[in-house]
C-alpha cells in the first residue's frame, strides 16, 4: 500500500512546484521574495518529510501527489 503524502505548508507546497517546473534555488527566492537561505530552509524540511534527497525525488514526488501540472497544452 502507497504511504499517505507527507503534511506541507503552503509555502513548501510552492517551492516544491517551483523545483518540479526547473527553477533553481535563486529563481524560487526572486520569485517567492524570500533568501535564498530560507529556500534551503523549506527544501530541507521536505527532504525530511518526503525522505527525498535528490530534486529530481522531490520533483517525482510533486508529480504523484498532483502539485505540480504542466502548463504546456500538448
Amino acid at each position: 500500500m502507497p504511504a499517505p503524502p507527507p503534511h506541507l505548508t503552503g509555502r513548501e507546497r510552492q517551492i516544491l512546484h517551483l523545483v518540479a517546473g526547473g527553477a533553481t534555488d535563486r529563481e524560487i527566492a526572486t520569485r517567492l521574495n524570500i533568501t535564498e537561505n530560507t529556500v534551503h530552509t523549506h527544501l530541507e524540511r521536505l527532504r525530511r518529510k518526503s525522505g527525498s534527497r535528490r530534486r529530481a525525488d522531490l520533483t517525482r514526488l510533486a508529480l504523484e501527489y498532483g502539485i505540480f501540472v504542466s502548463d504546456s497544452t500538448e
